[in-house]
């Protein structure tokens, strides 16, 4: 019967634990004769070098039972930290041959499809490189995406697998553009890794507008996101220098922070892979054109602001605004805060701006963008805002940015968090500071406990609207918009009686509704008190609770 592979790879972990039990577990990389007969059929069949061969049957072994390190690599060899590190080539040439990856040498793994070829008893063969067209290139660059994503996968051998794919397939319209735009001026290394980043999000994912969150995930060498970051934020990378790519734009306005592609370079690098341009938005908003128009009864002092606001939101005087903040230097970003009392008309009257200035809503529910999994609010909380930047694009005005009872996220953050939960709010916390600081467009939040509210994030609204329970005044206009058939006098008495919100009396109006149609009457001024005195003694049981 003739030897498989595995047979190989485990009479070479037997000798291994043969010297070990004999009192010598020291390996001698250059005295293998112990390993001869399986190193050679090994050589044959894989085409590993010797020591190659002893490395690889370890790490088959070690991943399989647990996390395998380099530190344990070297255990079974009976060498040091720091002499395997001296044999760390031998290792990159395993990975190389896509045999196993490597998270720096805290993890070493063997990948699924290769154990599936040695259970076959066939070598592993790297993907075929030459005669791929466009869209084959980016089919295999996504499997190196998802491996950088997962760690798996160092950046700088992302970029060298991804330039081995280039230089083989030089007929693709992809190759032509890559040497044409990052071989004409050799760039960085990390500049080429987010030149080929951000291809791959707008080649599989229609992505058009970037930012370094929407990379970060990708790049695990922290040295190489704070050049990325610290040159894209004065526009200092080669790639923006010479135009490849350009600042983003909503409405016409420059987006601080974020970088499309320019539309020749975009042309030049997909010309073979027949992309069409979608007419479909990919991002899903709530149209208010539709929505009824619903009178709103406000305090003199929020009256004026809410009217103010609305002016600004109108279709041309948004862009002038913004035109003049950025002329001056000032973020364009329009972010605004509605707190106050509940039930006082705060998400109502953001519905209703959006109505009057035909704008329409990306509503972020703060509920779903929470998960129980370690990193992954975070994430929620970028894709949010990639949306965000993606809907400016894809629609003619910008549209609202809603964070609806956002009190769970606004909250002050907490110093020295211990707990996980605690640590994933705060890291939440500064990702949404850190949005706002570079967002262009208009974002509005609601609250109902300003005084819990972060003084960071205070500072980045720029308008802050206080909206109280209404006077007896516009109380009594909402007494007579819901019931018209109340005299004036009726209304004013209603409203100096029962100091109630616009939300408590519109839950009156629907108790009424729902009475009438089972009585067949309508409601009496008595009825009227006798469902405001159920309302605030809701409200006063609920304040009475406690000791």
């Amino acid at each position: 019967m003739n030897k498989t592979i595995t047979e190989s790879l485990n009479n070479i972990l037997q000798i291994l634990d043969g010297n070990a039990a004999g009192g010598d577990a020291r390996v001698d990389p250059e005295h293998l004769e112990k390993f001869s007969t399986e190193t050679e059929y090994l050589q044959e069949r894989l085409g590993l070098a010797p020591f190659q061969s002893v490395l690889f049957a370890i790490i088959v072994q070690c991943s399989s039972s647990g996390r395998c390190s380099l530190n344990t690599v070297g255990k079974h060899l009976g060498m040091s930290y720091l002499q395997m590190l001296s044999h760390s080539q031998d290792l990159y040439a395993l990975r190389d041959r896509w045999l196993i990856q490597m998270k720096g040498s805290s993890e070493i793994k063997v990948p699924q499809e290769v154990i599936e070829s040695l259970m076959k008893d066939k070598p592993f063969e790297k993907p075929k490189m030459e005669g791929l067209t466009t869209r084959a290139m980016f089919y295999r660059i996504s499997s190196l995406m998802r491996a950088a994503y997962e760690g798996n996968l160092q950046p700088s051998q992302f970029v060298d697998e991804v330039e081995t794919l280039i230089d083989a397939n030089p007929q693709t319209s992809f190759s032509a553009a890559c040497a044409k735009h990052l071989k004409t001026k050799p760039l960085a290394e990390f500049e080429r890794a987010l030149f080929y980043m951000c291809a791959y999000m707008y080649f599989k994912r229609g992505t058009t507008v970037f930012d370094m969150n929407d990379i970060e995930d990708y790049i695990s060498d922290e040295s190489w996101m704070f050049a990325l970051r610290n040159l894209s934020d004065v526009e200092a990378l080669e790639l923006q220098v010479s135009g490849v790519m350009v600042p983003a734009d909503a409405d016409g306005i420059k987006s601080r922070g974020s970088f499309s592609f320019k539309e020749e370079v975009v042309n030049e690098m997909f010309a073979d892979a027949n992309i069409k341009k979608s007419t479909l938005k990919t991002v899903d908003l709530s149209d208010c054109s539709g929505k009824p128009a619903k009178q709103l009864f406000y305090n003199m002092k929020e009256k004026g602001q809410v009217e103010r606001l609305g002016a600004l939101l109108e279709d041309g005087a948004l862009k002038n605004v913004f035109d003049s903040m950025q002329a001056k230097g000032l973020r364009t970003g329009f972010t605004c805060l509605f707190y106050g009392d509940p039930g006082t008309g705060k998400t109502e009257t953001v519905y209703q701006l959006a109505r009057r200035t035909g704008r329409q809503i990306l509503e972020a529910d703060v509920a779903k963008l929470r998960n129980c999994y370690v990193g992954e609010t975070e994430k929620n909380m970028r894709a949010l805002f990639a949306d965000y930047r993606t809907a400016c694009k894809e629609n003619e005005r910008t549209p609202i940015l809603l964070f609806n009872e956002a009190d769970a996220i606004l909250g002050t953050r907490m110093e020295g968090a211990v707990r996980s939960v605690d640590r994933m709010e705060n890291s939440v916390q500064n990702i949404l500071l850190q949005e706002m600081e570079n967002f262009s467009g208009i974002m509005i939040a609601t609250t109902n406990l300003k005084g819990n509210l972060d003084p960071a994030f205070e500072r980045r609204f720029l308008y802050k609207i206080r909206f109280d329970k209404p006077e007896v005044e516009p109380r009594a206009q909402i007494w007579l918009s819901q019931f018209p058939f109340l005299s004036d006098d009726d209304a004013r008495k209603l409203a100096a009686s029962f100091d109630l919100s616009g939300g408590q009396i519109e839950n009156i109006v629907r108790k009424q509704n729902i009475d009438s149609i089972l009585s067949g009457e309508e409601p009496s001024y008595d009825t009227l008190c006798a469902y405001c005195r159920e309302e605030s003694s809701v409200k006063s049981q609920v304040n009475r609770i406690g000791f």
